[in-house]
Parts: C-alpha cells; structure tokens; sequence
C-alpha cells in the first residue's frame, strides 16, 4: 500500500443521518436512528492487525499470517459472520444490519444502484469488468453512494446482522461480488449464507451505532 493510500484513510467512519428511506425492491418506507459506517469493508490489512493483536484464526485462504502478499487493500473475504462479529466486537463496532447497510447504499431517493439507477460497468468490480478476482476497495470511486460509502456493489457480498429466515439460521448477505452480474449488485438484492460459512467471495465491514 503506497504512503497515499494510508490504512488510517482506509478505516474511516461515515456518519448516516437520522431519518426515511426507501427499503427493498418494493420501496418501503422506513426510519433509522444515526450511525456510522465504514466507508470502505474490511481489508486484508485491517483484519491482519486483529488476527495479530488477538491470536484469531487467520482466513483458512491465507498461506501466511498478514495474508496474501500485495492485497492489504483488497476486501477481508474467507470470513465466516462469527468472525466478522469478533473483529467488529475488538473494533468497538458491529455488524450493519440490513436496513442499514440499504440506506448508506442507496440513500433516501430509492435508488438501484449506488450512483443511481442504470447500472455502468466502470463503478464495480461485477462480472462484466472481468478482473477474475477482488480488486481494491477504493478502486472505483464513481461508485459511491450518496453518502460517500465505497465499493457496496459488486467485489464481495457482505455480512448483515439479519436473519434471512424466520428460524434464524441464514443470514443476509448484501452487495453482490466480482463473480456475479449486475442483478446481484442492486442495492435491494439479497443473499443468504450459513453464518458458520466463509467463502472467498464475502467479507464485511462494520459501523458505529449513534
């Protein structure tokens, strides 16, 4: 990571304001209190100072204990939500719920995507920019919500603190990743996974309640 691209920049907060939104792809009128999220997920950089400071198990997709060489960059992924929760839990912070990791994408116009509302292959890392893999999270910087939170579509799913089921055993995932179309990256579009479960195509990021 060159000097410009310092990891304090990385780990920036951005303040979501009180108030409506619309939520979901029927557009739903909801309200949420302020909060604070990161603006970029986690990086590789990031959860390589957690897995050091605490003595948690790395990523099973890293050979070594600062993970891949060159990507300190590039999203967290081989995340399982329960690991997501203990850096956040070590960070001060939690997991976005859904809602709120809709609002700070789409802000209160309802829109699809980040930027709006026709998808532009050069604003994400989705399938159609085949990169073959994750990309720095402040690769694309036309992508940006209303808010200023980058990179919410496309490059990882990521972690919410919602259930997807009313049995509470799958939890939503949000975003999109590299490997998916541009359907996946709407910012309504949900997912699901095991919570126990870390694949190489989801990561997270956290925010601060308040």
């Amino acid at each position: 990571m060159s000097p410009t691209r310092s990891a304090a920049r990385l780990e920036e907060l951005i303040l979501i304001p009180a108030g409506p939104f619309l939520f979901g792809e029927e557009g739903e009128l909801r309200y949420l209190p302020p909060f604070s999220i990161d603006r970029y997920p986690v990086t590789i950089g990031r959860y390589a100072e957690f897995v050091r400071e605490t003595g948690h198990p790395r990523p099973a997709n890293w050979d070594r204990p600062e993970g891949p060489p060159g990507r300190a960059d590039h999203p967290v992924t081989g995340v399982s939500f329960f690991d997501a929760t203990a850096f956040a839990r070590w960070a001060g912070r939690r997991i976005p719920t859904e809602e709120q990791w809709e609002k700070a994408a789409r802000g209160t116009d309802g829109r699809a995507y980040p930027w709006g509302d026709r998808f532009n292959v050069r604003y994400l890392n989705s399938r159609a920019a085949r990169k073959r893999g994750t990309t720095p999270v402040d690769l694309y910087p036309e992508g940006a919500s209303p808010f200023g939170v980058m990179d919410l579509a496309g490059n990882v799913w990521e972690w919410t603190d919602t259930w997807y089921d009313d049995l509470g055993e799958l939890k939503v995932l949000k975003g999109g990743c590299h490997a998916l179309t541009k359907e996946y990256a709407r910012t309504w579009a949900r997912h699901y996974n095991d919570p126990g479960f870390a694949n190489n195509l989801t990561g997270f990021r956290t925010v601060l309640p308040g």
